[in-house]
């Protein structure tokens, strides 16, 4: 749920990492600052489509796709924490 006052939740940056068969990564995109403002939808995501699509290369290779993003969690339930008395 998007939080107007804190601007929450946002992305920081978004990266993408192609990993070959020894899991040797390579960096291909890195979207941060005006390049991420341009994905984003206003309400705390992003959308990788058209030119900034990403496509899933075959086995044995892969994709990573990596982010940094500020978030409020909510997770309601019950907490036992142990009691040093």
């Amino acid at each position: 749920m998007w939080n107007e006052e804190l601007q929450l939740p946002r992305f920081e940056w978004v990266r993408i990492f192609t990993l070959d068969k020894f899991l040797q990564q390579k960096e291909k995109k890195r979207y941060e600052g005006e390049a991420l403002r341009k994905l984003e939808d206003g309400k705390g995501s992003i959308k990788l489509q058209g030119e900034d699509a990403v496509e899933l290369p075959n086995p044995p290779e892969f994709v990573r796709i990596v982010t940094r993003r500020y978030e409020i969690v909510d997770t309601p339930g019950q907490y036992t924490l142990p009691c040093q008395c």
